[in-house]
């Protein structure tokens, strides 16, 4: 063999080994850049309605209303814990997963710097949560086998999946993430309801996010066991008399005793 063509082979075989170096540290990075994250979603709610009413509806025509509502969901991914973060409602949940693979949520209420700590069988009447992977990662692996995958795009950490469905209760479209295990919009119309999920930032910055964490770890925290211990308490006799610990759908309340989880279920 020649030098010209030994040269050729050489330099060709540096460009593939560069090339899947490249990828191989691309695809490392993807992985630690889903595993340290904090992701943040406009939530927007809107419900469509007739309404007649005699004093605005004239030659029976009905009056054609939307009710629409805006929220923000963080959520936020450090050292195995995943934490929901809800900014309107000065709430925050941060679970993690026990040797059995149950999840163990603590409850964060901001405002009164409080938490209330559970152990795993406190929830779902003694069954316990396994669904860690709706905390991780919003949408269920189990969810997204029942779309029907129908385009691609981009590549590596940008790469995105649509995902759609539409059936006789309604459409769906979730853009997907697979590096992040996270959606990058989603939208459900069933009924009269239609919601949509905008992924509006994305924070791989580790102080910022362990400051998400380390923050909550000063407030002051009763186990879930002992708040009937503490009924004098003003904060919890406020969550008592609102039903906060009689576990509604999703078990996730504000600090006015309100169930701001319910909107999340059907991703599970």
């Amino acid at each position: 063999m020649n030098n010209t063509i030994t040269k050729r082979l050489t330099a060709l075989m540096a460009l593939t080994a560069a090339a899947s170096s490249g990828w191989a540290a691309s695809a490392e990075q993807c992985a630690a850049n889903a595993q340290e994250l904090g992701a943040r979603y406009q939530i927007v709610t809107e419900v469509h309605h007739d309404e007649h009413d005699g004093r605005h509806v004239h030659d029976e025509q009905h009056e054609h209303d939307v009710i629409s509502r805006t929220n923000v969901l963080e959520l936020w991914r450090h050292q195995g814990l995943v934490a929901h973060v809800h900014p309107q409602d000065q709430v925050a949940e941060i679970w993690n997963r026990v040797s059995d693979g149950r999840v163990r949520p603590i409850r964060y209420f901001d405002n009164d710097q409080r938490a209330i700590e559970y152990a795993p069988e406190d929830v779902n009447r003694g069954k316990g949560d396994h669904d860690w992977q709706g905390k991780n990662q919003l949408f269920t692996d189990a969810y997204l086998a029942n779309l029907t995958l129908v385009s691609e795009q981009g590549s590596g950490c940008e790469r995105t999946i649509t995902y759609q469905q539409n059936d006789a209760s309604g459409s769906t479209t979730l853009v997907w993430m697979p590096a992040m295990n996270l959606p990058k919009s989603f939208e459900n119309q069933s009924g009269q309801r239609t919601t949509r999920w905008q992924l509006t930032s994305m924070q791989h910055d580790h102080a910022d996010i362990e400051q998400v964490f380390d923050v909550r770890e000063g407030y002051l925290s009763t186990d879930y066991a002992d708040i009937g211990d503490n009924e004098t308490d003003p904060f919890f006799r406020k969550l008592i008399n609102l039903g906060f610990v009689s576990h509604g759908s999703s078990g996730f309340y504000n600090a006015e005793g309100e169930d701001i989880g319910g909107g999340h279920g059907h991703h599970h």
